[in-house]
């Protein structure tokens, strides 16, 4: 069983080289059309940037598996030394349980716990918060090594209309998180089984997996909780907390992520695309747009109204968690606003000094 997550993780492998395949494919098609275009250097560098980040990602990755690997191995052969070693207890012992759960819950980062999953639904949940539009309720990853903790979180989640699923260890937390559907992830830091909740955290996002993140844990002080968002948390909050509060981050961050749902058509004023077919018409006339120009516009439309920094372009658009030394943002909403903008109106994409863009039907 152990063998078989770390197999799944090195499939996880496979995709992200096949992703780096078509980056380095990318590049090729564009490098041959550099002659035909009035900006190429840009696309260009742009590329040469992803597929840098790629490649650097993906040795980061194999060093992930190789450790865990590594970490499973002696996981087991620690398990099997204490089976060994501890002789079975006769019939008529009975386990002693802890059932006292704290109102305030502190929790206990890196104590050992069992390596135990738990899915928790409250009977009345039907109808609740963590009601999805189909019906079918949010389900929520709960990776926490404190059981009192964990049934807390997870029981209160449940009473608020969401599936919650409890997990105790690193390497089981990480083998869910990556091969099954979450909607949100609540995460502690310290976990015991050699995997800790940063190394999850970030195989996520190197698998490209955007679910939104979670990070509860005892580490409260400034830096600490700055490395937890830097490492790709979306939100962070220290021991001890309040029931109340965490179910107010958990709403809050589902509520961003709402803007993604499949709606298969866009508009704002006279300007219309088909997301499914990735075609863009303005005023009945059709568009042509590049790929990356096609996402960088269906992001800012599905943010219409709204301010979007350039940072939220780079890592929705450019799947890119740094500041490239590059003005390609400037370059390619500059394209963009010729293409959408130049013989119609009014003008739909304005830049906000200062802060980002906005697309919006007035000035």
């Amino acid at each position: 069983m152990l063998q078989a997550r770390v197999n799944d993780l090195r499939r996880s492998k496979g995709d992200l080289t096949a992703k780096l395949t078509s980056v380095a494919q990318e590049l090729k098609a564009e490098s041959a059309t550099v002659g035909q275009r009035t900006e190429p250097a840009v696309q260009v560098d742009e590329l040469r940037t992803q597929l840098q980040q790629a490649t650097t990602t993906q040795h980061a990755l194999s060093a992930t598996i190789t450790a865990l690997a590594e970490a499973l191995r002696t996981e087991k052969d620690k398990v099997s030394q204490r089976e060994r070693a501890q002789p079975r207890p006769p019939r008529s012992a009975v386990p002693s349980t802890s059932s006292a759960v704290p109102g305030v819950p502190r929790g206990r980062d890196g104590a050992a716990a069992a390596h135990k999953v738990a899915e928790v639904t409250h009977p009345c949940a039907r109808g609740g918060r963590g009601e999805k539009r189909d019906g079918q309720t949010m389900r929520c990853l709960i990776i926490e090594d404190d059981a009192d903790t964990a049934g807390y979180i997870g029981g209160g989640l449940a009473e608020a209309g969401y599936t919650a699923v409890v997990c105790h260890a690193g390497v089981e937390g990480l083998h869910l998180a990556t091969n099954e559907h979450w909607d949100l992830v609540i995460l502690d830091r310290m976990l015991p089984g050699g995997v800790d909740g940063l190394s999850v955290v970030a195989t996520l996002r190197t698998l490209g997996k955007q679910t939104p993140v979670l990070i509860l844990s005892a580490l409260a002080s400034v830096d600490e909780r700055v490395r937890g968002l830097r490492g790709g948390g979306d939100d962070y909050l220290p021991k001890p907390f309040v029931f109340a509060e965490l179910l107010a981050r958990v709403e809050a961050l589902l509520r961003r992520t709402g803007v993604r749902e499949d709606v298969p058509e866009l508009r704002v004023a006279d300007l219309h695309l088909d997301v499914r077919t990735r075609k863009v018409w303005r005023a009945g006339q059709p568009i042509a747009l590049q790929p990356r120009e096609f996402r960088l516009l269906e992001y800012l439309v599905r943010h219409q109204g709204q301010v979007v920094t350039r940072t939220m372009l780079l890592e929705a658009v450019w799947d890119l968690h740094f500041q490239p030394q590059t003005n390609v943002i400037d370059v390619q909403i500059s394209r963009l606003r010729t293409k959408i903008d130049k013989d119609f109106a009014p003008p739909l994409l304005h830049t906000v000094r200062g802060a980002g863009y906005m697309v919006c039907a007035h000035d």
